[in-house]
């Protein structure tokens, strides 16, 4: 059996037999080169016709994940993953190559891969634990250890509700895993500037007119739906799962981030924690003087278990 590694003409390349768990393999850089198990890159060939060949003569083709530094510039690296993903499409042998995520905005975080013995959270500052000296205080770590899982924590300081449903929709969720959701506030929003870097903006800013022609279309109400709708999304794939999903927002009584009709949608939802639950589970604050305290997160902690417990007997 022919194996070929397909990367870069850097040295991570060469090496690359080692995570495949494979003998050493030998340098290709010609149509009529024989080998069992070798590595090459496209810069090795004159032509993309010459690489095609090669690697078609290859049973098995592994993509080693080169750096896109190890490429000319970004656009010539995408290029290539353009012409591979045709490749494969007529060849059919790249054994790894839906493991190949195209990013070329770099708006993902590297996702880590779940096991059963983890609960996940999502979520901004609130969930991240600002203000918590010992994480093992975050309610996120008090509701893991109580069901005897490992603390998967992915809240992030600052972010939307459309960073965290990105984080959910794209991360693969397990029977039985514990997923906990933390609704942010509405007016967090992000867009793709002209570096191709995403940048936060608040919706109530009229600093310039960038955000002042978002503003005519982001209403509130136009938020509120949206989100209305990813929770519904991220609902049907929990339960086509079997996982135990609940969520929550942070304020249950400030009308400017959830109104108490938005909240009367909730409440369609068994997964959603109820007002009565966390209202007022601030009770005292973290070293920064802003966010919840220990106090605080022991009352998360103990609402959200009790949640989980009760929906998922």
């Amino acid at each position: 059996m022919k194996i070929l590694l397909l990367g870069s003409n850097h040295p991570s390349t060469a090496t690359a037999y080692q995570s495949f768990d494979l003998p050493q393999s030998i340098l290709v850089d010609s149509i009529n080169q024989d080998f069992e198990i070798g590595h090459t890159a496209r810069q090795e060939f004159g032509s993309d016709d010459d690489l095609e060949l090669v690697l078609s003569k290859a049973d098995r083709v592994y993509w080693t994940f080169p750096d896109i530094c190890e490429f000319l510039d970004p656009n010539e690296y995408y290029q290539f993953l353009e012409w591979l993903k045709k490749y494969n499409n007529k060849h059919g042998n790249i054994c790894n190559f839906y493991d190949i995520h195209v990013d070329p905005y770099h708006w993902k975080s590297k996702l880590p891969s779940l096991t059963h013995e983890e609960a996940v959270f999502f979520g901004c500052s609130f969930t991240a634990g600002v203000g918590i000296p010992d994480q093992n205080q975050r309610w996120t770590d008090i509701v893991s250890r109580h069901f005897g899982k490992k603390c998967v924590n992915l809240g992030k300081g600052g972010s939307s509700n459309q960073y965290a449903f990105d984080l959910i929709s794209n991360i693969k969720i397990l029977p039985g895993q514990i997923v906990v959701w933390q609704l942010t506030h509405l007016d967090r929003i992000f867009y793709c500037n002209e570096n191709r870097e995403m940048e936060h903006i608040i919706l109530a800013s009229t600093d310039h007119d960038k955000r002042r022609s978002m503003i005519d279309i982001l209403t509130i109400e136009n938020m509120m739906y949206d989100l209305q709708c990813k929770i519904n999304l991220v609902v049907k794939l929990c339960r086509s799962v079997g996982a135990r999903f609940v969520f929550w927002p942070i304020d249950y009584k400030e009308h400017s981030t959830f109104s108490f009709t938005d909240l009367l949608y909730f409440y369609h939802f068994p997964e959603f924690i109820p007002t009565y639950q966390l209202q007022d589970f601030i009770v005292d604050f973290g070293t920064d003087g802003i966010h919840p305290g220990v106090e605080s997160n022991k009352i998360v902690a103990e609402s959200v278990i009790a949640h989980i417990e009760r929906l998922y007997r």
